[in-house]
C-alpha cells in the first residue's frame, strides 16, 4: 500500500488557442470524453497549448512536460534516451498516454515519451488524478491526452533548425480548411550526435526519430467523417550499465503506429452517436540481438451523448484485443487479452453548482471485471472563486513482463486498485491568471513491487 498527501499551488498564464477566444475557459475534452468548457468542470486539468509547444523549443514531450508543476520527469541520459512521468508522485505506469483519444500504452510496461515529437503536436490535455471511469486500466495517476495537428486554417509551413552535438531537425506542415473539409499532413525528422549518456562519461550516444501525422475530415449535414493516423519510427543509441565495466554501445529501432476512423452523427437532435475504430502498433527491436517488444490493440468504441431535461448522460462500450508478442535472452512470451468496458456518466450544471457522476465496469479475460466511480462537485462562491471537491477509484492491470519473464515474472498477480480524494480552490485573478490549490490523498492497494527475487 502507498499513502502520500501533498497540496500543490500554481499561478499560471492563461491557457488559449486560435480557436477559443476565451483564454481562461477552453473547450477541452479529455475529462469528460465530449467538448466541454474547462468552467464546467471540477477536475484538476492542464492545457498547454500550440503556442507552448512552439516557444518551449522542447525535443520530445518530455522535455516539454518538466516545465510544469505536479510532472516529475525520470530520463535515463539525455534528449532521445528513455523518458517517464510521474504525476502527483504515481508510479510511472500509472500515467495513460492517449494520442488523438486512443490508448498509447504498450501492454509491456509504461510508455516512452521520448519517441514522441513536438511538432506534430497541437495541443496537450491532462489530467491530475484517476479517470479509470473513462480509460480503465492505468488512468491511475492520471491521463495525459496528446491532440495532434488539424486543418483548422489553409498555410504551409517549412521550420529548420540545428544546434551543437550535430543536432538538425526540418518540419514540413500543410494544412487546408473550407466549410466542409479539412486536413493537416505533417512530416518531421530530427538526428543528434548526443550526449554521453553516464555521468562519468563515455561515448556519446545518439538518436534519430521520423514522423508523420495526417488528420483529415468531412462534413455532411449532421454527420462528420474523420480519419487520423501517425507513424513515428527511429533509433535509439546507449549503453548496458555504466560503470567501470559498462559503457557497452547498444541501440533499438523503434516505431509506434496508430490509425483511427470516426463517425461522429446525429441520430436524434438530443442524441450523439460516435463510433470510432483504432488500430495501435507499438514495436521495439533490438540490434545487438533477436530481442523484441510488440504490442498490437484494434479496438472500437462507441459513445453516446444524450442531452435530458436536467443535465447529460453518456453512455461508452467499447471491445479490444490485445497482443503483446516478447522475445528477452531468446525466451518468447506471447500473451493475448480480450477487453470489454461499460461506462455510464452524468453531468448537471446549476447556475452556481455543477456535478459528474461516473461509473465504468472493465473486464479483463486474464484477471477479470473491475467497477471504479468517479464522484466531482463544484460551487461558485464568489466572483471568479470556485470550491471543488472530487473522490474517485483507479486501476491498472498488470502487464506482461510483470507476469512471464524470467526477472520475477508472476502469472498470479492482482491488478493495483486505488483511491483519490481532493479539496480544491480556484480564483481567477483576471483576464490572464488564475490560483488553483489543491490539496490531495491517494492510497493504492496490491501495488506490484519487486520482493525477494519476484513480482508481488
Amino acid at each position: 500500500m502507498k499513502r502520500f498527501a501533498l497540496a500543490a499551488l500554481a499561478a499560471a498564464p492563461a491557457f488559449a488557442w486560435a480557436q477559443d477566444p476565451t483564454p481562461l475557459d477552453p473547450i477541452v475534452v479529455t475529462a469528460t470524453g465530449a467538448e466541454t468548457r474547462l468552467s464546467a468542470l471540477s477536475t484538476n486539468m492542464l492545457v498547454i497549448t500550440r503556442e507552448d509547444i512552439e516557444r518551449a523549443q522542447a525535443f520530445d514531450i518530455a522535455d516539454l512536460l518538466q516545465f510544469y508543476a505536479g510532472l516529475e520527469i525520470e530520463r535515463s541520459g539525455g534528449p532521445g534516451q528513455l523518458a517517464f512521468v510521474r504525476i502527483r508522485g504515481g508510479e510511472t505506469d500509472h500515467t495513460l498516454i492517449l494520442i488523438d483519444g486512443v490508448r498509447a500504452n504498450p501492454a509491456t510496461g509504461a510508455p516512452a515519451l521520448e519517441r514522441l515529437s513536438p511538432a506534430m503536436i497541437e495541443r496537450i490535455e491532462i489530467i491530475k488524478g484517476p479517470r479509470s471511469t473513462l480509460y480503465g486500466s492505468d488512468a491511475v495517476a492520471g491521463v495525459i491526452n496528446i491532440v495532434t495537428r488539424q486543418g483548422t486554417s489553409s498555410s504551409a509551413d517549412l521550420r529548420l533548425r540545428a544546434g551543437t552535438h550535430a543536432t538538425r531537425e526540418g518540419v514540413a506542415d500543410l494544412r487546408y480548411a473550407d466549410t466542409d473539409k479539412r486536413f493537416a499532413l505533417g512530416i518531421g525528422q530530427i538526428r543528434s550526435d548526443g550526449i554521453p549518456v553516464c555521468s562519468d562519461g563515455g561515448m556519446p550516444r545518439g538518436f534519430d526519430r521520423t514522423s508523420v501525422n495526417f488528420n483529415g475530415s468531412l462534413t455532411r449535414g449532421e454527420t462528420l467523417f474523420s480519419l487520423r493516423a501517425y507513424d513515428n519510427r527511429g533509433n535509439t543509441e546507449y549503453v548496458d550499465f555504466c560503470g567501470p565495466f559498462g559503457n557497452n554501445p547498444l541501440d533499438q529501432d523503434f516505431k509506434q503506429q496508430m490509425l483511427a476512423v470516426e463517425l461522429d452523427t446525429h441520430p436524434l437532435p438530443s442524441w450523439r452517436l460516435r463510433t470510432t475504430i483504432s488500430r495501435l502498433k507499438d514495436d521495439l527491436q533490438q540490434n545487438q540481438s533477436d530481442d523484441y517488444i510488440r504490442t498490437m490493440r484494434p479496438q472500437i468504441e462507441l459513445d453516446n451523448q444524450i442531452e435530458l431535461p436536467a443535465g447529460t448522460l453518456g453512455l461508452r462500450a467499447s471491445a479490444a484485443e490485445e497482443d503483446a508478442s516478447v522475445l528477452i535472452f531468446g525466451t518468447p512470451i506471447e500473451e493475448n487479452r480480450e477487453l470489454y468496458a461499460l461506462r455510464l456518466q452524468y453531468q448537471l450544471a446549476l447556475t452556481r453548482q455543477r456535478l459528474l457522476l461516473a461509473a465504468a465496469w472493465d473486464d479483463h479475460d486474464n484477471f477479470g471485471s473491475k467497477t471504479t466511480w468517479t464522484a466531482e462537485y463544484g460551487l461558485d462562491l464568489w466572483r471568479g472563486g470556485e470550491l471543488l471537491a472530487a473522490a474517485g477509484t483507479g486501476f491498472r492491470a498488470p502487464n506482461v513482463f510483470e507476469r512471464f519473464t524470467g526477472f520475477g515474472g508472476n502469472p498470479d498477480l492482482k491488478p493495483e486498485s486505488s483511491r483519490n480524494v481532493e479539496l480544491g480552490l480556484r480564483q481567477r485573478l483576471g483576464a490572464y491568471q488564475l490560483v488553483d490549490v489543491r490539496l490531495f490523498r491517494t492510497d493504492t492497494d496490491d501495488l506490484i513491487a519487486f520482493i525477494g527475487g519476484q513480482n508481488r
